[in-house]
């Protein structure tokens, strides 16, 4: 008996066959096309392959979320800057005002960093970060109390609300939440200034920090000190020892008439 293979095929397998051949191409990897599915690439199996491609996906999508903050910010700074620079006189001065705006490296940076210390998500890493958009007033010591208070008070007329309120001066130091509910108390001995978290009604949190000639001068020398404390590099006893040289150049910062009554709401 002879077998035709083509009418067999044609008559009887006809539907059959396109079935078992597409079987074929799923178990051994194949699309479609032809082509072999990545998935069968052994590499992308290796932990350390893996690592990788995780790692490049983290920051891919910080300097995404970096990048949309940052365009978000460049929409609303004019209006704050226009603000802030009206208070501006011969005894106010915005300083650094060139550096408003947060780099976006830098920015990615510290969004990485801060979605790692905390195990969170990238983007909830950045809502946290505070100075997006940041300020500095430098000012006489008898205009201090002046100018924080109508600083924000002008702000807030703009829409633009304090919602963490810092002061420390001295012995003095507090923070408040937008609430005017106390939180906490820094450690005087590592900053002296009033600082202040702020949002805009874009819900772009800008930074603001109000110095005397004298605070603004130490905190640009004791920088130095203050990269030691956060240093991963560093030991115990160094990092004791930058809190004890920074603690000491702090302590001979004059307070501004006024500064310790200063409260949150100004």
């Amino acid at each position: 008996m002879k077998w035709n293979l083509k009418k067999l095929f044609k008559n009887k397998f006809a539907g059959i066959l396109p079935f078992f051949l597409f079987i074929i191409a799923v178990t051994t990897g194949y699309g479609t096309h032809g082509n072999l599915r990545n998935v069968s690439n052994p590499a992308s199996k290796n932990p350390s392959t893996q690592r990788l491609v995780y790692r490049r996906n983290r920051e891919e999508s910080a300097d995404s979320v970096a990048d949309e903050f940052l365009t978000r910010a460049a929409m609303e700074e004019p209006e704050i800057t226009s603000i802030l620079a009206s208070l501006e006189n011969e005894d106010v001065r915005l300083d650094g005002l060139e550096y408003r705006l947060k780099s976006k490296d830098s920015l990615t940076r510290k969004i990485l960093k801060r979605s790692q210390e905390q195990n969170t998500g990238i983007r909830d890493a950045a809502a946290g970060i505070s100075d997006v958009l940041r300020y500095t007033y430098v000012t006489s010591d008898d205009k201090y109390s002046e100018t924080v208070t109508r600083a924000l008070r002008k702000l807030s007329r703009a829409g633009i609300e304090t919602a963490v309120y810092k002061s420390i001066w001295g012995q003095n130091a507090f923070v408040y939440d937008w609430n005017g509910k106390y939180r906490s108390a820094p450690d005087p001995n590592q900053y002296q200034g009033t600082n202040v978290v702020l949002y805009t009604p874009g819900d772009i949190p800008v930074e603001i920090q109000f110095h005397t000639e004298a605070s603004f001068r130490t905190k640009q020398n004791t920088h130095r000190f203050y990269e030691v404390i956060r240093s991963r590099d560093c030991s115990p006893e160094e990092k004791a020892e930058a809190i004890r040289q920074q603690a000491i150049l702090n302590a001979e910062i004059p307070v501004p008439e006024g500064a310790r009554e200063l409260r949150y709401p100004v």
